[in-house]
């Protein structure tokens, strides 16, 4: 069997893509976004809602990830940064 990657799908897709963290761990993800379209597939990215833009110059579909107010404070109390930089110690 021949496959030729401009073979169309035999059937399209909707695939979401779920992806955290920094632009380095975003980018890969639209480059297998770009590729899935490519073949014919309808493709969204969801991520933290500052990625939108990113995603979207990639001619993808884009959802935000938006976490409650309450789920954030609590990240950012467990998690605390003191004026230096250096994780507080909590107990």
């Amino acid at each position: 069997m021949t496959f030729s990657p401009l073979t169309p799908p035999s059937r399209k897709l909707k695939i979401t893509i779920l992806t955290v963290g920094s632009v380095g761990d975003v980018q890969p993800y639209c480059a297998l976004g770009m590729g899935l379209k490519r073949a014919g597939h309808e493709v969204t990215v969801v991520a933290n809602e500052n990625f939108e833009s990113f995603v979207r110059q990639f001619g993808l579909e884009f959802a935000a990830i938006t976490p409650s107010d309450a789920r954030v404070s609590a990240i950012q109390k467990r998690n605390a940064i003191d004026h230096r930089g250096k994780a507080q110690a909590r107990g």
